[in-house]
This record gives C-alpha cells, structure tokens and sequence, in this order.
C-alpha cells in the first residue's frame, strides 16, 4: 500500500484513502470531488449563508463540471446495481454476483472469495458481464453511444 500512497500524495485535506480506487472503475479525482461537494452540501447546510467554492489542484470547480461528476457517479451506481440485480438471477451466492460484477465492470481482475470460473453463470449473465468489462475499459460514455439510435442514424 505505501506504493500507492507515493503516487498518490495527499489531497488538501489530508486525505489518503481514495488511492485504493483507482482500480475501481471511478478514478481518484472523481472519488476526492465527490468527498468534497457532499462536504461543501453538509457545510451549506449547517451554514446557508456561507459561500463555498470547491476547489481541486488549485482550480475552482464551477457547477457544472461539479455536476457532470454527479451525473457520471449516478450513471456508474445505475449500472452495477443493474448488473448486480441481474447477474444474481442465476441464483449463485451473493460474494459471487458481487466478486463477479466489480472484476468485470471496474476491470480489477479475477473473482474474489471464489474457486470458480465464469462458467458458472447463465450465458445471459456472461454476455452482460461481458458488456459490462467493455464499459469498464472505455468508460461508461462511448458504450452508451454506441447503443443510442441516434448515433446510427443518417441526417
């Protein structure tokens, strides 16, 4: 872990326990970003006169941008509860589903807490947890796109 650490200095506030999701599929700046509007919210909130600008690498964050990362962190639970609720249709246990879903959408590797393979899954489920890898390395964006109509469309 001090590895990670290294590469990841502390934020301004000190923080060092988002280094650990960059594996995931949201990347660390996401993670600190989010951290910091729910601070900036819970701060409004105890004090609704106070203004409070969000700042990250020494750049103020305007509200839009603030809100593109909403949208993208809400779009990414979306889809994993999605997988998750799907994925366990096949009736494994819940470790597995979990293991299964977050190896292949965040791109972390082999299933945790199994012996087993992929094959014990439904060829649905394999064809979802396949797309599912594809979003996780492209990101969530240019797989959505891809299946809008509009993309394939002729003007």
């Amino acid at each position: 872990m001090a590895s990670l650490f290294s590469v990841h200095p502390l934020d301004a506030d000190g923080h060092r326990w988002f280094c650990w999701i960059d594996r995931w599929g949201l990347k660390v700046i996401r993670c600190l970003t989010l951290w910091r509007i729910a601070k900036n919210q819970v701060l409004s909130t105890l004090s609704p006169n106070r203004v409070l600008t969000l700042h990250v690498n020494d750049t103020v964050l305007d509200k839009d941008t603030q809100h593109q990362i909403l949208k993208y962190f809400t779009i990414y639970s979306f889809i994993t509860i999605g997988l998750l609720f799907v994925v366990s249709l096949d009736n494994n246990n819940f470790m597995t589903v979990v293991s299964a879903v977050f190896s292949c959408f965040n791109n972390i590797g082999p299933m945790i807490g199994t012996g087993q393979t992929f094959s014990i899954f439904s060829p649905i489920s394999k064809l979802l947890l396949s797309l599912a890898m594809i979003a996780g390395r492209l990101e969530i964006y240019p797989m959505i796109l891809l299946f809008l109509p509009k993309t394939w469309s002729k003007r």
